[in-house]
């Protein structure tokens, strides 16, 4: 809990102490609302004290003592992180609501005047007199109707169905206002009076966009592992390690050595020389798979003298990105054998992009990006971009995929938000009617 909110839930607390303490130490004869109280005030909480129960039982009545109770609730509700304000709404509500049935009762029962215990009164005070001219106006069933209609009232407000309710239909109505007035408004209908010969001319974009990869020569490449396998098996054997490397997979961060051990060498004497192969080879970092599953080798994985980039031109121009049906797919990388890795989106639930400062999150970001814009159509895919500190996303203003200007007001963020939410809870209440379901 920060300082401010301390602060200001002890001030809240004390407060309710005290009007705790003035309600249930009230006296009918101290000074109060339409009270001269010439004798000394009997109140625990003084003369304001005196002044504050009298004005709560000369607007509520009887009910006020139920108030002390639900003002603590409050504050503690408050110290776990619920606004006081929301509660103190609705507790004044219920205040009027008891005050009106109360004296409804209190008149019925033949109680017209009177204290509890001596000094409480048993009555509705100013509001409960209301319910006589409700009665009288309304007749006895519109009044119960005017109750109950009241009652719901208070509780819809309470669970914060009306609140939410609210909040999205005038979320709906000002973006839906804003969609429809605005020069770039945004539709998920496909634009159709785009010709044929303009959508070809836009999608998919030229991979000559993006940066070439460099191209290694196969024979140096080749010549490079040879010589790194041959370093490998004179470290093995001066550990007395007997054996031949059979495969070789390059990856863009380690290269894993296929090592077949020959008869009579344990695993473990294999396992156990990573740090002094890491030592012997000056590699960065050293691990041993052993076996490989489905083979009868050892995988021995070192590190490469220096990290290949990883190109997205590549990937993209690779047969696994081409071959993908889903208009969803997207780039990943390569794996340790550096094989293009590729995924669908549609098989992510969610996908959370964090990392360290310098770790590549704007890349990948980027990269998933791209990957969408050059596997699918406008009509496939439609992005609704939001960057309210203006950095990573301003650069795809104006691209057709947008389903609407880039977002950069926070204001605006909350209702385009709030616009999507409303849109996914529609479809998916659309495809449950009718029976859709995702292909898995």
């Amino acid at each position: 809990m920060s300082l401010k909110r301390g602060l200001i839930f002890i001030i809240l607390l004390l407060g309710v102490l005290f009007i705790v303490i003035s309600i249930y130490s009230f006296n009918p004869y101290d000074p109060g609302i339409g009270v001269s109280g010439a004798q000394e005030v009997k109140n625990l909480g003084g003369l304001l004290g005196a002044y504050l129960a009298s004005l709560f039982f000369f607007l509520f009545g009887f009910p006020v003592l139920f108030l002390p109770p639900i003002l603590f609730f409050g504050v503690f509700a408050y110290f776990i992180g619920t606004p006081f304000k929301k509660f103190l709404k609705i507790f004044f509500l219920i205040l009027i609501w008891l005050s009106l049935i109360l004296s409804f009762i209190f008149q019925n029962a033949g109680i017209k005047s009177g204290y509890l215990f001596g000094k409480y009164p048993l009555n509705g005070g100013l509001i409960g007199e209301l319910s006589s001219f409700l009665i009288y106006y309304l007749g006895l069933p519109g009044f119960f109707f005017l109750i109950i209609s009241y009652l719901i009232f208070i509780l819809l407000i309470g669970f914060g169905i009306l609140e939410n309710i609210s909040t999205k239909m005038k979320g709906s109505l000002k973006l839906k206002k804003t969609l429809e007035t605005e020069k770039h408004s945004y539709s998920l209908e496909p634009e159709k009076n785009l010709k044929e010969e303009e959508k070809k001319k836009i999608f998919p974009p030229p991979l000559e966009l993006l940066n070439d990869f460099p191209k290694f020569s196969h024979h140096t490449r080749s010549e490079e592992l040879k010589e790194r396998a041959l370093i490998l098996i004179s470290k093995l054997k001066e550990f007395g390690i007997e054996g031949e490397i059979v495969g070789i997979n390059p990856g863009p961060v380690i290269t894993v050595f296929e090592f077949k051990p020959a008869p009579g060498i344990k695993l473990s004497r294999i396992i156990n020389l990573v740090d002094d192969l890491a030592l012997g080879l000056s590699a960065k970092s050293v691990r041993i798979v052993a076996p490989i599953p489905g083979k009868d080798v050892v995988g021995i994985e070192i590190s490469n003298p220096k990290r290949e980039l990883v190109y997205l031109k590549e990937i993209l121009q690779s047969q696994a990105f081409k071959n993908s049906n889903s208009p969803l797919t997207i780039a990943l990388g390569k794996d340790i054998s550096g094989n293009p890795v590729i995924t669908d989106l549609r098989k992510l639930p969610h996908l959370l992009i964090a990392g360290s400062t310098g770790s590549g999150k704007s890349i990948f970001l980027h990269s998933v990006i791209l990957s969408l814009i050059y596997k699918s159509t406008p009509e496939e895919v439609k992005f609704l971009m939001i960057d309210p500190k203006r950095i990573e996303l301003s650069v795809y203003e104006g691209i057709p995929h947008l389903l609407h200007p880039v977002v950069l007001d926070p204001k605006t963020a909350t209702k385009a938000l709030r616009w999507l939410v409303n849109e996914m809870v529609h479809n998916l209440l659309f495809f449950f009617s009718k029976s859709f379901y995702m292909p898995q």
